[in-house]
């Protein structure tokens, strides 16, 4: 019985292959018969780098397995090696090699650093602006304040001089005082708190008003700027500009349009001449 396994043992042995055991061996001879680039550097006695300038140069083979995966021919290596002998390793070389890669990185890193320090000094800039900003109110919510606890003062003062009925010399000075106080900047209309003259209008309902698309008006002040004022609020998140007209800037629109040939429909205050203000456009700033 032994020495009938040992027989077909051996018989297995000595039968031909199958396909599948000749595909395999066919592929390992061919991954015998290529290396990587960095084997192959390895045997030439070169940088992985000047071993890539010899595959693009022809002087040595290589096999592309996938985008990020190449691959030398043994035989161009060897070829190579019995035509120029095979070159000795530096050791500096390989220094030169890993340095040559840190400087890249360190690169990349104060690339990185550069444009973080510049997001940082946009932000911090900001930051001061929004501070300086809060100040400001801060400062002027500090003196309503006082002007209110002055007027209430000056109100109980009034009250107890009307309950202990005293006579009107005692009165007229704290009436006085009170007409004569200064209003605060809240209650004022909003061309008033901006700084511009009566007759300030806005520039969306002067446009509407003349049958014109506020956004035209505002690409042809953009074109034109003496056309109309911008108000920036620095403070604010949403409609950050305000687009103002002035009494004088009114007239030269009017002008502008009629030089253009631009369609509008005038209104009864056309052609708004100086510091005449029409009475609806003064409602339309009251709004």
């Amino acid at each position: 019985m032994t020495n009938r396994y040992a027989l077909t043992y051996i018989l297995q042995e000595l039968s031909p292959l199958n396909s599948t055991s000749k595909g395999k061996i066919m592929e390992r001879q061919q991954e015998e018969a290529y290396i990587t680039v960095k084997e192959a550097a390895k045997r030439i006695g070169y940088s992985p780098r000047q071993t890539d300038r010899f595959i693009a140069t022809g002087k040595l083979e290589a096999v592309h397995y996938s985008p990020s995966l190449r691959k030398v021919s043994v035989a161009s290596v060897e070829a190579f090696n019995q035509e120029r002998g095979r070159r000795p390793v530096d050791p500096l070389e390989q220094i030169r090699e890993q340095l040559g890669t840190q400087e890249q990185v360190a690169g990349d890193i104060l690339r990185q650093l550069a444009v973080l320090r510049q997001q940082v000094a946009v932000q911090n800039a900001a930051l001061q602006h929004r501070c300086a900003e809060l100040e400001a109110q801060s400062h002027l919510l500090k003196g309503e304040l006082r002007q209110e606890l002055e007027a209430r003062q000056t109100l109980e003062q009034l009250v107890a001089a009307l309950a202990a009925g005293s006579g009107g010399q005692d009165l007229a000075p704290l009436l006085q005082s009170l007409v004569l106080r200064p209003t605060s900047s809240r209650r004022l209309p909003p061309l008033a708190r901006r700084g511009y003259p009566p007759g300030t209008v806005r520039l969306a309902p002067f446009a509407e008003r003349h049958g014109v698309e506020p956004s035209t008006v505002r690409r042809q002040a953009e074109k034109s700027p003496e056309l109309a004022t911008i108000y920036d609020r620095l403070a604010a998140r949403v409609n950050k500009r305000e687009w103002w007209l002035l009494p004088e800037q009114q007239a030269a629109l009017i002008e502008y349009w009629q030089a253009h040939g631009i369609l509008y429909t005038p209104c009864l205050d056309c052609p708004h001449g100086g510091d005449m203000a029409g009475e609806q456009e003064q409602a339309s700033v009251r709004k």
